[in-house]
């Protein structure tokens, strides 16, 4: 039974990196600035959104700043037989992924005390993640979308939390926001 399972793994890593591998987006499409004025406090799923024309979007508010990824590298997904979602999102001078264990039914996750640095968020040169162990770094997350394409479930869902970095400076995030409209 372990050796299926490691199987899996290896075939869910496998099919990662084959997407994001051939994502086929040109460098000249419209990129997202990674701060914006914090007056827009929420993605909004709508035809006129330039959101909505990518694969997916993240965002939140970090110290009152607004934040969002590039819509191109913006992905959160699990398959059908591996319960394990992975969220890859990149920006400019911003990179944000997560793994956590995934039940198709189960809508809200803490994820803490991450010590395999499952969790990470980086601004620029400096890294964020839920490594304290006694549960005062965390984030929330729920999913809140579930759609199926073939073997994949693309996940979209809400997000918020406090991460620390290695010098134990914390941040908290709020009004995080993540949409997966295609892989």
């Amino acid at each position: 039974m372990k050796g299926t399972n490691m199987f899996s793994m290896y075939i869910f890593i496998s099919l990662t990196v084959f997407f994001f591998s051939c994502n086929g987006q040109s460098s000249t499409e419209n990129s997202a600035s990674a701060k914006e004025s914090g007056k827009n406090n929420s993605v909004k799923r709508s035809p006129n959104h330039d959101l909505a024309k990518g694969k997916g979007a993240l965002s939140f508010k970090l110290d009152g700043v607004f934040y969002k990824t590039d819509p191109a590298h913006t992905k959160c997904w699990s398959a059908n037989n591996i319960p394990l979602a992975i969220l890859m999102a990149k920006g400019d001078g911003l990179s944000i992924s997560w793994q956590m264990g995934y039940k198709a039914g189960e809508t809200d996750y803490k994820l803490d005390g991450d010590s395999k640095g499952t969790i990470n968020f980086t601004f620029g040169d400096k890294t964020y993640w839920t490594r304290s162990v006694l549960g005062d770094d965390y984030l929330n997350i729920k999913i809140t979308e579930v759609k199926d394409k073939y073997t994949v479930k693309m996940l979209s869902g809400t997000f918020e939390g406090v991460l620390q970095d290695k010098e134990g400076n914390k941040i908290h995030i709020t009004e995080g926001i993540f949409i997966t409209d295609d892989i």
